[in-house]
């Protein structure tokens, strides 16, 4: 933190504070503060910090995860694109559902790479992302899944209802997602009122 002197230098004569100064001198200070407690911890309190380079582990097989399942999205991509132009498969109600296989096959791959680059943010260090994809804390690495998961389940529900020829199961799926999507949604909002 700035000394008062510091904030009372910052302040010019009609009284408004130079913010961007005070903003490196605190940043100056504080990375300066945690280099001096770092130099002064002791070997186990080290040994426990480092520790959060563990992530890394996970990190790197989530990652490796992200990628396998957008190699089999693409590929499903060219089989699919394949049917379409070599059979007559655009005008049956399944190439409808392949679509839908596809583009989940791809939204889950964007879930496993946002929880990849989150925790590595959030334990190893930052990296340059747009505003909108920056994970601040755990809650916000949360809502990101979690919004991505409630339209997996939308999807996963127009499947079923393309694919299931009884009303009833369409209903009692239906129900199902709604009542999974509405806890979904409603944990994301209570979370960004807090």
């Amino acid at each position: 933190m700035p000394s008062l002197s510091a904030v009372s230098r910052a302040v010019s004569s009609n009284g408004s504070l130079r913010g961007t100064r005070i903003l490196r001198l605190t940043r100056a200070r504080s990375s300066g503060v945690r280099q001096h407690r770092a130099a002064n911890l002791d070997p186990m309190a080290r040994l426990i910090g480092n520790l959060r380079y563990l992530v890394i582990l996970a990190v790197i097989g989530i990652a490796v995860q992200a990628i396998a399942t957008f190699g089999w999205a693409v590929w499903v991509t060219g089989d699919f694109v394949g049917d379409l132009v070599s059979t007559s498969a655009w005008q049956q109600d399944d190439t409808i559902v392949e679509l839908l296989q596809v583009l989940d096959l791809y939204l889950i791959g964007t879930v496993l790479l946002i929880t990849a680059i989150g925790l590595y943010e959030l334990f190893i260090g930052e990296v340059q992302l747009p505003d909108w994809l920056v994970i601040r804390n755990l809650s916000d690495l949360k809502t990101k899944i979690v919004e991505v998961i409630v339209l997996v389940i939308g999807i996963k529900f127009v499947e079923k209802l393309v694919m299931t020829k009884e009303p009833i199961d369409v209903l009692w799926y239906g129900l199902g997602s709604a009542a999974v999507m509405a806890v979904l949604i409603g944990w994301n909002t209570l979370k960004s009122a807090k």
